[in-house]
């Protein structure tokens, strides 16, 4: 099987991924592997048809893979299978997905890593608090030493669900990030925006380089320091520029392709 894409969720989510499948009508297998457990997301001409992660299969399946928050990623052409757990049509099954994802970009912003080691703030008192279950089992596992993943494991909760319960705590002020070296954000180099560029000028001409300079500033960013983590969303909002269903097509599937290198 050839392998098309690879990286990790942290800097590509699921969501952007399974868009770009779905518009260049890819046809493959998704392979996820994160933590705590795996699983794998079937596509047919961009459709995905069967989903499983763990003992979860269909929709539940990658409901909970869209919510996971660190993994490697893989995805390998003419991969197929017979099963079809999944028959809602894709485009509106990611669209009903749009506000777990949104959860996740907020909670990022504060629990940016399943490694991040929450530690009790100093002054916070739990007990004078009204904490829900989950908050309380929370709670008394940290220790200053216990990574996210590691309360993950150890309460058998839903990674996205501790997640979302940590950054509730720390903007509570009852517990806080314990110091630690951050890695920084990673940008894209100025070969992949020649690639885009020239893909670009192939489908719609000359304007290309206009209009990727227009998506970049709308982004906040420009080409000198634009993130890889943004890459998938800035393909994407450059292809809705190609008006020729085929010349947009054969663009996503080769910056799906180029990707990779980048």
């Amino acid at each position: 099987m050839a392998e098309t894409l690879s990286g990790n969720i942290s800097e590509m989510s699921l969501l952007q991924i399974l868009k770009m499948l779905n518009s260049g009508k890819m046809s493959g297998c998704l392979a996820v592997t994160n933590s705590v457990t795996d699983g794998e997301i079937y596509v047919n001409n961009g459709e995905i048809v069967h989903c499983s992660a763990g003992s979860s299969v269909g929709e539940i399946a990658l409901l909970n893979m869209l919510g996971w928050i660190e993994g490697r990623f893989r995805f390998e052409t003419n991969s197929t299978t017979s099963q079809q757990t999944i028959e809602k049509d894709t485009q509106l099954l990611l669209q009903q997905s749009e506000s777990k994802t949104s959860d996740w970009r907020k909670i990022k912003t504060v629990v940016h890593s399943m490694n991040m080691v929450p530690e009790l703030a100093p002054g916070g008192n739990p007990s004078g608090v009204n904490l829900k279950p989950m908050e309380w089992e929370i709670i008394t596992q940290i220790n200053g030493v216990r990574t996210v993943s590691d309360i993950v494991d150890l309460t058998g909760n839903d990674e996205f669900e501790i997640a979302k319960t940590i950054y509730n705590l720390i903007l509570s002020g009852l517990i806080q990030e314990k110091a630690t070296h951050r890695t920084q954000t990673t940008n894209v180099t100025t070969s992949f925006f020649e690639t885009l560029e020239q893909e670009l000028i192939d489908a719609i001409g000359p304007m290309a380089s206009i209009i990727i300079d227009e998506a970049i500033e709308k982004f906040g960013a420009d080409r000198s320091v634009f993130p890889g983590s943004k890459v998938p969303a800035l393909v994407e909002k450059v292809s809705l520029e190609i008006k020729d269903e085929a010349k947009r097509l054969n663009f996503s599937q080769n910056m799906i392709r180029s990707l990779n290198e980048f």
